[in-house]
């Protein structure tokens, strides 16, 4: 793995970027490389594992439902809402080419979190924009599956952000 190459993706993720030099090589430190195969699943839906993901090189797909994708281009975060929210995951992620994706530990990634207030900020910010975006392209059967999906999201996300302000304090 290419520091430099980690380091500059890591300079060039819009979230990420807030983090000073030195935080960004611990986290380069932590990473480690996996490779996907087309179509191969990256993260499945309702997975309880926690690990945060970083698509190196490739393209990938977030498929919330059988016929709404999103596409992930290199550089892009993906997995940090599961790890924050200690949820399920609520979308697969499918290598759409071939991908090299760099993977970091839960325990890495809130490591990291707990000692960058800022980082903090900016991931809760884009868990509710996530939360928000999801929840009107979910295809749910009744309006109030809607209402309490969104708001069950909202409320963890609240949680998350009660519990890791003493955190980023100490």
């Amino acid at each position: 793995m290419n520091e430099f190459k980690i380091l500059q993706l890591l300079t060039n993720n819009p979230i990420l970027s807030i983090l000073d030099h030195k935080s960004k090589l611990k986290f380069a430190s932590k990473l480690t490389l996996k490779t996907f195969v087309k179509d191969q699943l990256i993260i499945a839906k309702g997975d309880t594992t926690k690990d945060v993901f970083i698509l190196e090189d490739g393209n990938a797909s977030v498929e919330l439902t059988d016929t709404d994708n999103m596409l992930l281009l290199p550089g892009s975060l993906f997995g940090e809402m599961g790890s924050m929210l200690s949820c399920p995951r609520t979308a697969n992620i499918r290598a759409e080419t071939e991908c090299r994706v760099l993977q970091l530990e839960e325990e890495d990634f809130l490591l990291v979190l707990r000692r960058n207030r800022d980082l903090q900020k900016q991931l809760l910010q884009q868990a509710l924009e996530k939360a928000k975006d999801n929840s009107h392209r979910l295809s749910l059967k009744t309006p109030l599956q809607k209402i309490k999906t969104v708001k069950k999201r909202r409320d963890s996300v609240a949680l998350w952000a009660d519990e890791a302000a003493p955190l980023a304090e100490g």
